[in-house]
Parts: C-alpha cells; sequence; structure tokens
C-alpha cells in the first residue's frame, strides 16, 4: 500500500499500520510501507556514513517494515533541511519561522553525531 504525502510526511494506510502493528508474518522481503526518501538528487546533503550505515542495519531487521522506517526516517533532516555552504559550513531549516533556534537545530542534528 502506497503512502499519500501530507505537507511532506508520508502517511500511511491505515490497514498498512494495523497490519505492522499487529506483527504479521509477511515474506522476508515483503514491506507494506513505501520507501520515501528524495531521489538523490533531490537531497539537500549526502553522508556516504549515513548511507553506508543505513545499508548495512536496514537488511538485519526480522521486520522488512523497521528497514523501511529506518532507510525513511534516520536521513530525512540530511536529505531535507541540511543546507551545505562549503566544506565547513551549513544551514540547518528549522522549519517556517524566520529565525535559527539553537534548540531546534541541534536537536535535528543531534542523531548524526556518532557519525
Amino acid at each position: 500500500a502506497m503512502g499519500r504525502s501530507l505537507g511532506g510526511v508520508w502517511v500511511v494506510g491505515v490497514a498498512a499500520l494495523a497490519r505492522v502493528l499487529a506483527g504479521e508474518e509477511r515474506g522476508v522481503e515483503e514491506s507494506v510501507l513505501p520507501y520515501a526518501r528524495p531521489a538523490w538528487r533531490d537531497r539537500t546533503f549526502h553522508s556516504p556514513a549515513v548511507d553506508s550505515y543505513i545499508e548495512a542495519t536496514a537488511p538485519r531487521f526480522k521486520d522488512p517494515d523497521l528497514g523501511v522506517l529506518l532507510t525513511n526516517c534516520l536521513p530525512n533532516t540530511l536529505d531535507t533541511t541540511v543546507w551545505a555552504l562549503n566544506a565547513t559550513d551549513a544551514f540547518i531549516v528549522t522549519g517556517d519561522i524566520s529565525a535559527m533556534w539553537l534548540r531546534d537545530s541541534m536537536n535535528q542534528v543531534l542523531p548524526y553525531m556518532r557519525f
């Protein structure tokens, strides 16, 4: 079941979500969740380290939907809100407020500190 975009967030159908939460048995390759990352050329920032981590970790989940969630969610800030100016400077888009909030920016990049 394909999701639909709602303000940039993918919404999965209720039936598909219910199957995931119920832990229904599915084939190893089957996932009810859609791949939702932007095309490579449309991403605002690229991190080979994060991509390598996803490629190594996502297939290890017993439930393929968890691998899809990791693939879609972990790089979301990098894919959509980080704008690199050069090798050392970047901006984090924190939302529709025309100010840079350090708290919000810090929390957006916190998951990437290990990389």
